[in-house]
């Protein structure tokens, strides 16, 4: 009887085998074999993982399969992150004060997002982009931020960030940044983890720390 694989070795037999379908028309069955780790994976192993998510597509098209479960986003084709550690990653690059790039995070005046932030204030007095109901119901946030191309406290960028920019930041981060991904999933998330997480969304990459 062959001995039982480490989850460093299994990782490196991913890397072996799923290395070229990655390339082909078998990659997200090669994304799977290579994710289905990640929640187990010690830090050797992420930062394998990292070495080969780096080829993965992220695209929501490709990615995110339709009739996941409500309030959970389907990432990598495998992954399901509740909404709640997506709401609690916003409040945590918010509010920290670690993400220096971003100099505003605001509901969108239309109409829609208006009613819904003034919902979760009358509710349960909770800030509109902590309450998962204003991201599921259509909800979206205007964000100033640094440009890359100019200097650092100009704020001259702006994004409109909804359901569907979230679903794709969520993408890009399991694909490019694996390890801070993994650490969202698993709850071991800190204020790098969330800074990560909105550069992402907003920029698509990391760009800033």
């Amino acid at each position: 009887m062959s001995p039982k694989m480490s989850t460093v070795e299994k990782v490196e037999h991913a890397l072996r085998t799923e290395r070229d379908n990655l390339k082909g028309e078998h990659k997200i069955d090669a994304a799977n074999a290579i994710t289905r780790y990640l929640t187990e994976a010690d830090e050797d192993s992420k930062t394998r993982l990292h070495d080969i998510l780096m080829q993965v597509p992220a695209t929501a098209e490709e990615l995110l399969p339709e009739g996941r479960e409500p309030g959970m986003f389907a990432v990598v084709a495998s992954v399901n992150i509740d909404i709640d550690k997506i709401t609690n990653a916003i409040v945590g690059a918010v509010e920290n004060g670690y993400s220096g790039w971003m100099h505003a995070f605001e509901y969108s005046n239309d109409p829609v997002s208006m009613r819904l932030a003034a919902m979760s204030r009358g509710s349960d007095h909770t800030v509109w982009y902590n309450d998962p109901r204003f991201w599921q119901s259509g909800g979206k946030a205007v964000v100033k931020y640094d440009l890359p191309t100019e200097g650092e406290g100009e704020g001259n960028g702006q994004a409109v960030v909804g359901i569907d920019e979230l679903k794709k930041g969520l993408n890009t981060m399991a694909s490019g940044f694996a390890r801070h991904f993994g650490d969202l999933a698993n709850e071991n998330d800190d204020a790098t983890t969330h800074d990560v997480f909105l550069q992402c969304v907003i920029l698509g990459d990391v760009v800033y720390g």
